[in-house]
């Protein structure tokens, strides 16, 4: 696979992070966004024998606009739980609410990761690939056909 030169913006900290694993930044760039990638694929496909498509399209619905940090990326699960109960998403999604959020409390970061990283793919997708929900779902949450039900 070829390889082309690209620019990016970063902050000093992050390219003191960089410096920091080796002198060859691309290197450890590629090398890091494979690494995290890879990671977010590999919980994908664990949780897809976890959660319901009915409640990832809940997930999806209540992640609209929101953007996670590192940081408050362990916030996720009351994001849901907030939807939830004033929105009564779980009504419009026909699933168990609070099941749902205990599931997502048991995800570890990584996990929450993945997720809100399927959700912020799904919405910044072109608009138009929105016609089957749950065909869009099971794409950026790497579900298998088999689970569609």
């Amino acid at each position: 696979m070829g390889k082309r030169v690209v620019g990016v913006y970063m902050s000093d900290d992050m390219l003191k992070r960089i410096d920091e694993r080796s002198d060859n930044r691309s290197r450890t760039v590629e090398q890091d966004l494979d690494r995290y990638y890879f990671m977010l694929d590999y919980e994908l496909e664990k949780l897809s024998e976890i959660f319901s498509i009915e409640e990832y399209c809940l997930i999806a619905d209540a992640l609209n606009g929101v953007l996670f940090s590192p940081w408050s990326i362990r916030l996720l699960p009351a994001q849901i739980e907030d939807v939830i109960l004033y929105e009564k998403a779980s009504r419009k999604w026909k699933v168990k609410g609070q099941e749902l959020v205990e599931k997502l409390k048991k995800c570890n970061y990584g996990q929450l990761l993945a997720i809100a990283d399927a959700a912020e793919r799904f919405w910044d997708s072109d608009p138009k690939e929105h016609t089957n929900i749950q065909d869009m779902i099971r794409k950026y949450f790497r579900i298998p056909l088999e689970r569609i039900g």
